[in-house]
């Protein structure tokens, strides 16, 4: 290796002695320089002597910008002098073989310091996911580290789970990843085991992404997992690939507004456990044991209303945090996904969270009430004892597309588990 890096050399001064390169403007020695195959011929061009290393690598050099174009989106704004430290540091921590299985580190906390960095750019660009150059180079990085399937820690940080969150749907697919185990999350978090129900799930102030982290695990386990004892995996695996959870870019000056057509599921368990040693055998009646005789992709269609839907016995379990700056209200049904004509009546609102979790701005808080059946929305839904009535509060993470959290029983909150939707 070392024989060869001196050959190189040798070659380049060679050729520096015996052509004009040095007379050559900057802009087309720059140009030459930034169609290197890789970025070790440029370091080994550059080394050639003192005044081609000074006009090749400047901070201002147009090579930066090429070079990081060719492998990422671009960011507005940025001057090649910024680009500079951005894209050397990516070469040098991205390939980094990090494990995951151990609790976070410093070398841990500088690679999602870079991986939050690409996130931020992948989400809010405005470029076609389908054709980001950085959303892909993130995609080719969970290939080769283990980060997705190893999500749970003692203290993890905002940004760890703020990372893991906002990729949801790179966790979820069986191409990238695999399913984390359920040693990856806590079952009693996920279904809120003896907590009592006496204020918001979705807090504005002091929102818990490491709660939210254990719900998305959960679905990644039972998703990807087909050796769970639930049917979740079986149905998820049948949908076809643009049928299931991809990124979405957004609109960060406008995230109450979101995706008109949502696909999901949920969770329970009944009886609910006593005791969280009882989790250990069953954690779904998706395992076809008690009432659940067949697990169905749900659909979400929905339509913003300009008036206020939110009736004051849903209010009094799911409650509007009146300080949100932007919320919008809609209305909706909810059907069987292959069953176009049951439907189920459906209204909520969304408010944006204001504070940039985890670095992270565009958090959404999402509450919904879906009711059998019922086709006023109002407190005459809570009249009916035959019909049931379900609230769902959780939250979009920026970027994501996904919207995950916690469903109850607004008759009987004793009845609740986890939820997770996705716009298609």
């Amino acid at each position: 290796m070392e024989s060869e890096r001196e050959g190189a050399s040798k070659l380049g001064k060679q050729l520096v002695r015996s052509s004009p390169l040095l007379g050559l403007p900057n802009e087309i020695l720059q140009h030459i320089a930034s169609i290197i195959p890789t970025d070790r011929d440029v370091s080994l061009l550059s080394r050639t002597c003192k005044e081609l290393h000074g006009r090749l690598l400047a901070p201002e050099s147009t090579i930066w910008r090429v070079r990081f174009k060719r492998r990422y989106d671009l960011p507005q704004g940025r001057e090649s002098r910024e680009l500079k430290p951005e894209y050397q540091t990516r070469a040098i921590v991205l390939p980094r073989k990090l494990d995951f299985k151990q609790s976070e580190n410093e070398q841990q906390k500088i690679w999602l310091q870079v991986v939050q960095t690409m996130v931020r750019e992948s989400t809010t660009l405005p470029v076609e996911i389908e054709t980001s150059k950085t959303y892909q180079r993130i995609q080719d990085i969970m290939t080769q580290v283990e980060f997705f399937s190893n999500p749970k820690r003692i203290k993890p940080s905002d940004m760890f789970c703020a990372v893991q969150l906002c990729l949801t749907p790179m966790s979820l697919d069986m191409t990238v990843t695999q399913a984390c185990g359920r040693p990856g999350y806590d079952i009693g978090t996920v279904y809120s085991f003896q907590e009592d129900i006496d204020g918001p799930f979705i807090k504005h102030e002091t929102l818990d992404l490491n709660k939210l982290l254990h719900i998305r695990s959960f679905w990644q386990n039972h998703l990807l997992n087909s050796q769970e004892s639930t049917n979740f995996s079986e149905i998820y695996s049948n949908l076809p690939r643009n049928h299931k959870p991809k990124a979405r870019n957004i609109d960060v000056a406008n995230t109450s507004m979101i995706c008109t057509f949502w696909f999901g599921l949920w969770s329970c368990i009944h009886p609910l456990p006593d005791t969280i040693e009882e989790f250990t055998r069953r954690e779904s009646c998706a395992d076809l044991e008690d009432h659940i005789h067949q697990v169905d992709v749900m659909t979400l269609e929905l339509e913003y209303n300009s008036e206020e839907i939110w009736p004051e016995a849903c209010a009094s379990v799911i409650s509007r945090y009146e300080a949100a700056e932007c919320v919008a209200y809609f209305q909706g049904v909810q059907k069987i996904h292959g069953d176009s004509e049951a439907a189920n009546p459906l209204f909520g609102f969304t408010e944006s969270i204001s504070f940039p979790y985890g670095g992270f701005k565009g958090w959404t808080r999402v509450c919904f009430c879906i009711c059998e059946g019922v086709d006023e929305n109002g407190d005459s839904v809570f009249n009916d004892d035959d019909s049931w009535v379900h609230g769902y509060e959780g939250v979009i993470p920026p970027g994501s597309g996904v919207m995950l959290g916690r469903w109850l029983d607004l008759k009987d909150t004793s009845g609740r588990g986890p939820f997770l939707f996705w716009d298609v």
